[in-house]
């Protein structure tokens, strides 16, 4: 601090003018302040260098020594706090403030504590006040100049203690805000006490900053004589650290007033000198007290009760030990003088040094430590605990070895006088690791003795066996890191009563905790799977659970439930662990077994009268074991195939397939081609085939073998005909009847996806009637017989390579003959020919039949026979000619008849139709607006909706809207055809869930359509309707177009039989229908090549 005053003097000899200015600086030396005059004499600066001596020179460098080294001492700690990344400093502030509240408290009285949070927009305040002592000269100065007032040295034996006002730890009080007000009183024991206000301004970025900061600061100080003398009251709140706070002290303030709520329960406890704390934030006030009654329970165990009071009040109780300085702590709650543990909050510090250390949230110790003398690492995260000789890190290491000692006289207590929830003192694990803590000196000396003690004390409560200790108990804890399956597992274990478990309320906490231990004592999936296959069957199972069969099956699905929801499990299950049942009732791995798909009991006796039993490797049915395990399957078709393996041993193998051939189902979906082969193979070998014979089940994989047989003799037996007319006496038909029989093979093959035995066997018929292979073919694109006739006369006869026309084969593009083909042939052919004289008979018949088809086709001959129509009059010579214009009269004649006949039967037709549209007009008149609507009508129609009777109504008009209703009113009559159609729906519901082709898991309604149903494992889709009056009229587009897929059923129900299918078969019976008109015909088909 400068004092500076300045005058004038005149030096008359010299007439000069001389300017003296003193400056006085007091300077902080062991040897007391010290005053620097300088007097300056313009124009003679040899005048100060008089008076000045290196003493001073010295004094004056060490004072600006002393400055910049405060300067650069919080510049630097200032820095640290802006550029460092750790988030403990934010939330320290609260407890530095805290700490040095409680370090002014009188002996006599604990501290009480305000602190007050005010937030607007992006801005806010702090203010933190306490009634402790007012300051003193020192604890200003310190304030000021950021030296702490911990004490380090050692007096009279006594350990150090490592909190202290105003150092380091006070520093991070200005992330809220770089510059705090501080209003307070200092007090000396010989002078008055006096109020002050200062400013500490830690904004600067420069030393020269900082240094004028402190200066101002200091200038306050030493005007306190000037302030005034104030009346001090202890009870007042006399000492106010004020923030203004910008959006990032906000955000730091929300911190630590977050971080006081979960903490200051535990600091109360630990320190008696402070006797409460009052926060308010955002108008809302929250006040912690410890109140002065103590509850000693034994064991030097206390209960202490700290109230909390903001709209209404409630109280924690915190239990305590200590041994000397080290203390323990754990939060209690009392119902009706039952003591039970609480969880420990995951955000409170589990290390205090009077005050929690900010980052030992995840030390891991069952229960908070405190001890005043803790030697903390700075920024006071943690005590050191590493593998070091060193005297701080070896008291640290007495300190827990002493609270590992208060731990296991709580536990014991806790456990001999029936505290309740006992797993809290057990959670305990090695923690991440950390500069200041070894993580091996964890696990030997605070990890195995806490656990060692855990094991043999009775901590766990079960369902049934009352508390009991870990270490006689293997396999206790149900484990599973989901939540959810974890709980399945207690429930699975329970329900099976011959294990110990823990009260189901405790099961999650305990994963918890054997997730860091207790391994072999961890109830899994794998466990009780294995405890499942040492059962070896079924009968074995349920008697070890007390139960029946069925129960046990039901008990075993909620297994496999289980089994799907883990991924591990199932790979044990994968890895042949024998649990899943066969349908022999023993335990099997999952590997050997397959699904029965609907084998009949019959078959599979018979298959092991040949020496193999397929229920040793059949999943017993009624055994769900779920999506996720999957399993290859056995069929109908599987068992037939091996019985034919077996059978092929045997003589006769063609009498098998033949009577294979014959096997028939009842079934409306039976497949058709089934009915098609039979029928081919009964033509052709009529005494070979047996009449058919009927199953009760099947698969069409039940004739692979059989068809592959069948099909190749077929065709074998065709071509061996080699023409059309030896196979039309083999069939002793008519030609027109064998090649009908013989297009339906053809076709057959094509669709059944054997079309390439077409080309191994000549079974197609060309134009000549011979059988041929199908590369050996062409498609007939409707060429003129004429042609054909002509180019076959001039030694090419086409139809020796043209499919015969009465057979439908698809064939590429380039396996088509046009007619410009045999055109482009006669051209090439008849040419020689005009050079022919005199003219053969045979050549002059071609050239008349040629020349006549250029007369009838001249269009086509142009474009056909560009060259030989221009001189189509050489086919013929003058005597032809001559004939042919005497025949002209006669023809036209002729022409003139037919043309004269066809007009009027054209006439006779139209008077038909107009009689019959004037027969049907009549009839419509007649009829219309006199039929009444009934629920029958309305059953019919499936009308269950008013929107549906509107669209009925307007498809028959000649039902009266307005007229009664036969059954009711309309709105009565929808909701019973509703009714109906819901009963329809249900019905045929639970009748195809007794099928076992059906899977109607995924039955979802859309109106009478239903999807999501599958057959033999592939999606259809059905339209239920109700039959009740014996007939079902289609009119809802969704139905019909449903009903044009290939893969879509029609069911109907009528409330008093089972529900049926209506096949086309069953259409064409009961309308008494013969015949179908086809919209066409079908057509030689061509692909491309």
């Amino acid at each position: 601090m400068f004092i500076a005053c300045s005058f004038k003097s005149h030096y008359s000899k010299n007439i000069h003018v001389f300017h003296y200015s003193v400056y006085i600086l007091s300077n902080k030396l062991k040897q007391g302040v010290q005053f620097r005059i300088i007097i300056s004499l313009i124009n003679d600066s040899k005048f100060e260098k008089t008076i000045m001596n290196y003493e001073q020179k010295v004094k004056d460098a060490q004072a600006k020594a002393y400055e910049r080294v405060v300067a650069t001492k919080i510049i630097d700690l200032m820095d640290k706090m802006r550029l460092s990344n750790d988030d403990t400093a934010k939330r320290r502030w609260i407890w530095e403030l805290l700490q040095n509240a409680k370090d002014v408290c009188y002996n006599d009285k604990p501290v009480s504590i305000e602190v007050i949070f005010e937030q607007q927009d992006e801005t806010g305040i702090v203010e933190f006040k306490h009634n402790g002592k007012p300051f003193s000269t020192d604890n200003v100065t310190f304030l000021i100049e950021q030296i702490s007032t911990k004490d380090r040295s050692e007096k009279d034996g006594e350990q150090p203690k490592t909190t202290g006002k105003f150092g380091t730890g006070f520093l991070t009080t200005h992330l809220l805000s770089e510059k705090v007000e501080v209003s307070g009183i200092v007090e000396e024991p010989e002078l008055e006490p006096r109020k002050f206000d200062l400013l500490l301004d830690r904004s600067g970025r420069t030393v020269e900053e900082i240094i004028s900061s402190v200066n101002t600061s200091m200038s306050s100080l030493r005007s306190l004589d000037s302030n005034p003398v104030v009346e001090y009251k202890s009870t007042d709140f006399n000492t106010t650290f004020r923030y203004h706070l910008d959006r990032k002290g906000i955000e730091v303030a929300n911190r630590g007033i977050d971080d006081l709520h979960s903490a200051l329960p535990f600091t109360l406890a630990f320190l008696p000198a402070i006797k409460s704390v009052t926060v308010t934030s955002n108008d809302e006030t929250i006040s912690y007290q410890r109140l002065d009654q103590t509850q000693e329970v034994g064991r030097g165990i206390q209960l202490i009760t700290i109230e909390i009071t903001a709209s209404d009040s409630e109280t924690i109780t915190i239990a305590l030990l200590t041994h000397q300085k080290t203390s323990i702590a754990v939060e209690v709650g009392q119902h009706d003088q039952q003591i039970s543990l609480k969880p420990f909050n995951p955000d409170t510090p589990r290390l205090f040094c009077d005050f929690p250390l900010i980052g030992t949230e995840n030390f891991s110790f069952p229960v908070a430590i405190n001890n005043p003398f803790f030697h903390p690492n700075e920024p006071r995260s943690g005590i050191y605990l590493i593998d070091k000789d060193d005297h701080k890190i070896q008291a640290n290491k007495q300190f827990m070895q002493e609270a590992i000692e208060l731990y296991h006289n709580l536990l014991t207590y806790a456990s001999q006088n029936n505290w309740q929830d006992l797993y809290v003192l057990a959670s305990i694990f090695v923690p991440e690791s950390k500069d200041w803590l070894s993580k091996e000196w964890f696990k030997n000396s605070v990890l195995k003795p806490i656990q060692d003690k855990l094991l043999v004390t009775l901590i766990v409560d079960t369902v049934s066996h009352g508390r009991i200790a870990i270490a006689d108990n293997p396999q206790l804890f149900p484990y599973h890191q989901e939540e959810k399956i974890r709980g399945e597992i207690w429930k699975l274990y329970r329900m099976a009563g011959v294990f110990k478990l823990p009260v189901e309320q405790h099961i999650h906490d305990w994963y918890e905790i054997t997730q860091y231990g207790y391994n072999k004592h961890r109830l899994t999936l794998e466990d009780i799977t294995a405890w499942i296959a040492e059962q070896k069957t079924v009968p074995a199972l349920a008697k070890a659970l007390g139960k029946n069969e069925g129960e046990a099956i039901q008990w075993l699905t909620q297994y496999y439930q289980l089994i799907n929801q883990d991924e591990s499990a199932l790979t044990l299950i994968n890895q042949d662990k024998s649990v899943i049942p066969n349908q022999n009732n023993e335990f099997c791995p999952k590997s050997k077994l397959f699904i029965d798909k609907g084998i009949e009991e019959e078959l599979k006796n018979a298959l092991k009268l040949l020496g193999e039993d397929w229920r040793n490797q059949l999943l017993r049915n009624g055994v769900y074991t779920g999506d996720n395990i999957r399993y290859f399957s056995k069929s109908q078709k599987d068992i037939i195939e091996q019985i034919n393996r077996l059978l092929d041993e045997k003589e006769e193998i063609a009498e098998a397939y033949d009577y294979l051939i014959s096997c028939f189902c009842n079934d409306q979906n039976f497949p058709p081609k089934r009915e098609s082969i039979y029928n081919f193979c009964k033509t052709l070998f009529p005494d070979d085939v047996p009449e058919k014979r009927p199953i009760k089940t099947w698969d069409e994989g039940i004739w692979k073998k059989v068809d592959e047989y069948q099909i190749g003799r077929l065709v074998r037996s065709i071509a061996k005909q080699e023409n059309v007319r030896q196979l039309t006496q083999l069939l002793e038909w008519s030609e027109d009847d064998t090649l009908e029989w013989l297009n339906e093979f053809v076709a057959f093959l094509e669709e059944e996806g054997n079309g390439d035995k077409l080309n191994k066997n000549p079974i197609l018929p060309n134009q000549k009637g011979e059988f041929k292979t199908k590369d050996e073919l062409f498609l007939d694109d409707e060429i003129d017989d004429v042609l054909k006739d002509i180019v076959a006369d001039l030694g090419h006869d086409f139809r020796k390579e043209l499919l015969d026309i009465r057979i439908y084969l698809k064939l590429p593009e380039n396996r088509t003959k046009k007619t410009a083909d045999v055109a482009q042939e006669i051209e090439k052919l008849i040419k020689p020919k005009f050079a022919e004289i005199p003219r053969a008979e045979e050549t002059k018949a071609v050239f008349r039949k040629l020349f006549v088809w250029l007369g009838c086709h001249q269009e086509d001959s142009k474009k056909l026979f560009s060259t030989l129509y221009e001189i189509k009059h050489k086919l013929l010579d003058d005597e032809e000619v001559a004939r042919n214009m005497e025949e002209v009269p006669r023809l036209r004649e002729e022409k003139k008849k037919l043309t004269e006949r066809n007009e009027q039967l054209e006439e006779k037709v139209a008077q038909l139709e107009a009689r019959i549209v004037e027969v049907e007009s009549d009839e419509d008149e007649s009829s219309i607006k006199h039929l009444e609507i009934t629920k029958e009508v309305l059953i019919i129609h499936a009308v269950d909706s008013e929107e549906k009777l509107n669209s009925f109504l307007q498809r028959n008009p000649h039902y009266d809207p307005h007229g009664g209703h036969k059954g009711g009113d309309g709105f009565s009559m929808i909701m019973h055809v509703k009714d109906i159609i819901e009963r329809a729906k249900r019905n045929v519901r639970h009748y195809l869930e007794q099928q076992q082709d059906y899977d109607c898991r995924g039955w979802d309604e859309q109106d009478t359509v239903i999807v999501g149903v599958k057959k033999w494992g592939k999606p259809i889709k059905l339209v239920v309707r109700p039959s009740d009056g014996n007939k079902v009229v289609f009119y809802e587009p969704a139905e019909t177009d449903t009903l044009k897929s290939p893969n879509s059923e029609l069911w109907v129900e009528d409330g008093k039989s089972e529900p049926r299918q209506i096949t086309l078969g069953i259409v064409l019976e009961e309308m008494g229908i013969e015949q179908i008109s086809l919209l066409g015909q079908p057509k030689q088909l061509s692909e491309p090549a």
